[in-house]
């Protein structure tokens, strides 16, 4: 294996290790928020605390470094492609939001990104926590 392939894996595996468990987590809070859509209050906890949109980020991002760890061009790009979609949606769904929860949400939003962990975020989150 030439040293470009060993890096794009090694980088593929940061990337599933990173975002897999992210994934997992959005899943497992679909019990606690209720039929999507629906919840009544704004859910901020848990996966939501590092990111605004666990899911779409987790499954996209998973999907770009299983196609690294592969090597398939076609799966990193569908997983970008996918990113992309449901970035472009989460806008969609983010306006519903607004107007659901007005500045409790306008408030999360400015503190919570949408996709990418704000790493210092996160290990504030952490300290307070452990």
């Amino acid at each position: 294996m030439n040293r470009r392939r060993r890096a794009a894996r090694a980088v593929g595996l940061v990337i599933v290790a990173v975002w897999l468990p992210l994934l997992v987590a959005g899943i497992v809070s679909l019990r606690s928020r209720g039929r999507l859509g629906e919840a009544d209050v704004l859910i901020t906890s848990g996966p939501y605390a590092y990111v605004r949109h666990p899911l779409y980020a987790g499954l996209s991002l998973t999907v770009v470094g299983v196609g690294l760890i592969v090597g398939s061009v076609s799966v990193v790009l569908t997983g970008l492609g996918w990113l992309l979609v449901t970035r472009l949606w989460s806008l969609h769904e983010e306006k519903s939001l607004a107007r659901r929860f007005g500045p409790e949400y306008a408030a999360y939003r400015s503190a919570t990104p949408a996709i990418v962990p704000d790493v210092a975020r996160v290990l504030r989150l952490r300290r307070r926590s452990g």
